[in-house]
């Protein structure tokens, strides 16, 4: 009689795993608009229902190129919302929003070793430029004396000013309904399921081995964590609004990473550059926006680089490329120099074994953020060094 009740047992739980498992990925999975294009909200008010989005769904879904950025999303956010963490890229965006608008002027030293970084809390900002989203870090590079700082000097600070933007970036996505959540090491538990699978299933066997019908309901704990394993995996989800803000995202993304010389306008580019920059960096995709750039500045004439002036003029403050009455004398070797400058101002500030738990270390490609990537040589976006174009994009600080 006992090992009936244990096989009737072990059927339950092998049966019940299976809906109960669906309920739990569907209460933590991402959630998408229904009826709407991927990246479009519901009118404010207006109630839309929404749908259960499994993450090889979300990667498989088609999404229209995107040439403006998202709206209601910052270059800080980008992060989050792509990867579920804010990392280095993400301040690394914010310090050059702040350059490109003209708050911090930076310029190497004469020894070539070290930036000099100084403040300017009025700028003459560049035409239809948004307010940057992280106007405190100027505290990080303004010692209360009024004068330029090293890099060097300001990078202790660095880490704190992180922290903050860390904090910053997941409120305002909670406000924005983009995560319900920290979403940071929040992944559906599928190693301790699998574990707990052949842990019931190894108690099985010795039962099994001893006559002991329990063996039975073991067996029937091992095939239900086994299927709520298989059926409960990957990272915890996004609530609609974050969905849509991520397909935002990466349309403007495609945009950034696929963007010719010949699209753009050159008339256009200067502002188009400044404004998109950020955008650029934290999409792991300066070189490319920048060596766009490059092209477009070839043979440009000086009436063309008097119209590019306004919005580049903090290219002439960085990089001094200022000469008489010839700002843009050179300009395609200046864009050279920008790609290398900007390794070397961020350069500096994140090091070796990065931060968070997916790592920003050693090891890996320019994709997954390790330290052997193409960008920069072999030092990668965050690697350790390398002997590329100014070692990796964020170098030796030990953060």
């Amino acid at each position: 009689m006992l090992t009936v009740i244990c096989m009737v047992l072990c059927v339950a739980l092998v049966a019940g795993a299976w809906p109960l498992a669906g309920q739990w990925r569907d209460r933590h999975a991402s959630r998408i608009y229904e009826g709407l294009t991927p990246g479009l909200t519901p009118p404010v008010g207006a109630e839309q229902p929404t749908r259960p989005i499994t993450e090889r769904e979300l990667l498989a879904t088609n999404y229209a190129v995107a040439f403006n950025p998202p709206e209601g999303v910052q270059p800080r956010e980008v992060g989050l919302l792509l990867d579920r963490q804010t990392g280095p890229r993400d301040l690394a965006a914010s310090i050059i929003a702040l350059v490109v608008n003209g708050y911090l002027t930076m310029r190497k030293d004469d020894e070539g070793n070290d930036w000099i970084v100084t403040v300017n809390r009025d700028p003459q900002r560049p035409p239809h430029a948004p307010e940057p989203d992280s106007l405190w870090l100027l505290d990080y590079f303004d010692f209360g004396d009024g004068q330029p700082v090293s890099l060097s000097a300001a990078k202790p600070g660095l880490r704190d000013a992180f922290a903050r933007l860390e904090s910053e970036v997941l409120s305002s996505a909670v406000e924005k309904q983009y995560i319900d959540l920290d979403p940071r090491g929040r992944k559906a538990p599928t190693g301790g399921l699998t574990f707990g699978a052949v842990f019931a299933a190894l108690i099985a066997g010795f039962l099994g081995l001893a006559g002991n019908p329990l063996a039975w309901v073991a067996a029937g704990g091992a095939g239900a964590l086994a299927i709520t394993a298989g059926r409960v995996r990957g990272p915890m989800g996004r609530p609609a609004e974050g969905t849509a803000a991520y397909f935002r995202t990466m349309g403007f993304k495609r945009y950034i990473d696929t963007a010719e010389a010949n699209q753009i306008k050159v008339e256009d580019a200067a502002g188009i550059f400044s404004r998109y920059l950020p955008w650029a960096i934290a999409f792991n995709a300066a070189d490319h926006w920048t060596g766009v750039f490059k092209d477009v500045a070839r043979g440009v004439d000086e009436d063309i680089a008097a119209l590019w002036a306004p919005d580049l003029i903090w290219m002439a403050l960085w990089m001094d490329i200022a000469s008489g009455g010839a700002l843009f004398a050179g300009l395609g070797e200046a864009l050279t120099d920008l790609t290398d400058g900007i390794g070397d101002l961020t350069g500096d500030v994140f090091g070796d074994g990065g931060m968070g738990d997916g790592g920003f270390g050693d090891g890996g490609d320019a994709g997954d953020a390790g330290g052997g990537g193409d960008a920069g040589g072999d030092g990668g976006w965050f690697g350790g060094g390398g002997d590329g174009d100014g070692g990796g994009f964020f170098g030796d600080f030990d953060f």
